[in-house]
């Protein structure tokens, strides 16, 4: 499991994570890998950011039931810390 950031509350649980390298990123939420152009061109193959974080998710719901607690709202969301990027998911 690989997040930045846990906020629990009332609400359920956060899961936070975040990247910031400049460039185009392209794929969607069923692919294995994602492809980020660089602004010079290079392309790169990344792990898809979109299935990470619901592999996250299980694993801490089964560390949950292992201890015998269902039912906890749990969210995860990736943050964009530069703006120049452009998604095509």
């Amino acid at each position: 499991m690989n997040f930045e950031s846990v906020l629990v509350g009332p609400f359920g649980i956060v899961l936070t994570d975040s990247f910031s390298e400049n460039g185009d990123y392209y794929g969607d939420g069923s692919a294995e890998n994602w492809v980020k152009v660089a602004p010079d061109g290079k392309r790169t193959t990344l792990p898809n950011y979109y299935a990470q974080s619901e592999r996250n998710i299980v694993t801490l719901r089964e560390l949950f039931s292992k201890n015998n607690i269902y039912k906890v709202p749990i969210e995860y969301y990736t943050v964009v810390t530069r703006s120049a990027k452009k998604f095509n998911v």
